[in-house]
């Protein structure tokens, strides 16, 4: 797709979702009823109950409360949500074994939800979709944030999220309920991270931007958004205990959307998860879960790829204001759909303070280690420290620094600073 008509594109959608996006107020049913669902803040279902006026900012507000109102009235009329935003984020390396030390990434987001079947109701059916484009800032000068590890030498990368790809429906699925809520299945297009893997400060627009914390390809060999099903059983009756199978295509490509090679090729990520959540409000809950996952070779991509499994174990625990989280992974499977995997045990520990100065955002600070599959090569170990901030009423910034020894695969240095800042809008 050339620039102009690319361009085009995105003011269009920019039109069409200040006119027609909604949200759901916190206390208003919106696209998930129940609480039990607990799900991702860049999955787009929940990212569109919280594409909404928050309170607690620090500075302004930016939309009406009007505007939020009538979006309401919209959804409540139609089944239907829309959300926009657009999210940066700069980094810069203390060295670099290529000519560039600096990362820079932009990321358009358009989704979409429809209900379409029985709203409100037993057995209820929606479509998600969104238009996502993600491009590097001044790439002449720039590398991408998600492939930066490649310039500094990392074992992880420093963000996996802001890649490089031409808008296209990275997402496109139908969710099914079934049994009121307590058996959901989904069919279509998504990525298996948006599912797998629950942590409450894993969105990499806001959060953490170290893939150990936000977006684990290095442990876990997931590919592009691709063809897959899932399925998600809260089997006993009060409980917030779930199960979560899914299955996705590991020959995806990038910018695309080809079912074929899912029926054709069959070679496959597949993933299973367990996970218990205790909740004493919306804000205030703890979490444990463990993750398994199986990998087959995949034949059509250029980097090497192994067949692999692994696990990983996670917890939080919320003292008040206060969240301390772990985990534990390992893995034998190596490059997966994005090339990125390469470790075979990793360890994270951390805590967060959640609206520190009564300003919504957290301040968090996480360690992390990780040993590579191939043992000839170094263990590396870092940190990384962030403040997010509810600046404005639709407007986050985060600042924030990683802290890297022994970069795997930069021997020259035993230690790298990576600052960051990076900043959102929504509507």
């Amino acid at each position: 797709m050339n620039k102009s008509k690319k361009s085009l594109l995105i003011i269009a959608f920019l039109v069409i979702g200040l006119n027609c996006n909604s949200w759901a107020q916190e206390d208003s049913v919106g696209y998930v009823s129940e609480l039990h669902d607990l799900m991702k803040d860049a999955e787009p279902a929940n990212d569109l109950n919280n594409a909404m006026p928050q309170q607690d900012y620090l500075l302004f507000s930016i939309m009406p409360k009007s505007y939020a109102q009538f979006k309401k009235n919209f959804f409540d009329k139609t089944g239907i949500q829309f959300g926009l935003s657009y999210q940066t984020l700069l980094q810069r390396s203390s060295a670099s074994l290529t000519e560039k030390d600096v990362a820079w990434g932009g990321w358009f987001l358009f989704e979409f939800s429809w209900i379409l079947f029985n709203r409100g109701k037993d057995y209820q059916g929606r479509l998600v979709a969104t238009l996502d484009d993600r491009h590097i800032i001044n790439p002449e000068q720039n590398q991408s944030p998600a492939f930066f590890r490649r310039d500094i030498g990392s074992l992880w990368a420093t963000d996996a999220a802001f890649l490089n790809w031409d808008i296209y429906p990275a997402t496109l699925f139908w969710e099914q309920d079934f049994k009121k809520d307590r058996l959901r299945i989904r069919v279509g297009q998504f990525g298996a991270l948006a599912e797998l893997d629950f942590f409450r400060f894993a969105d990499p627009r806001t959060s953490f931007s170290n893939s150990q914390l936000s977006a684990p390809v290095a442990m876990i060999p997931i590919s592009p958004p691709g063809f897959g099903a899932s399925i998600k059983w809260w089997p006993i009756a009060d409980s917030e205990l779930y199960v979560l199978g899914l299955i996705n295509d590991s020959n995806a490509k990038v910018g695309e959307i080809d079912w074929s090679s899912f029926f054709e090729i069959g070679e496959t990520f597949k993933g299973a998860e367990i996970g218990y959540n205790i909740f004493r409000s919306k804000q205030d809950f703890d979490h444990v879960h463990a993750t398994f996952w199986h990998v087959d070779s995949i034949s059509t991509k250029p980097f090497p790829t192994k067949a692999g499994w692994g696990f990983k174990l996670h917890g939080s625990k919320q003292l008040k204001r206060w969240v301390i989280f772990g985990n534990y992974a390992y893995n034998t499977a190596e490059g997966g759909g994005f090339s990125f995997t390469n470790t075979q045990q990793g360890i994270n520990l951390g805590a967060a303070l959640v609206k520190p100065l009564n300003i919504r955002g957290e301040l968090s600070l996480a360690g992390s280690w990780g040993q590579p599959i191939d043992q000839d090569l170094r263990n590396q170990t870092g940190i990384e420290t962030y403040w997010k901030v509810l600046l404005g009423s639709d407007f986050w910034v985060t600042a924030g620094i990683q802290c890297i020894w022994n970069p795997t695969y930069n021997t020259n240095v035993d230690f790298l600073a990576i600052p960051h800042i990076k900043a959102r809008i929504f509507i």
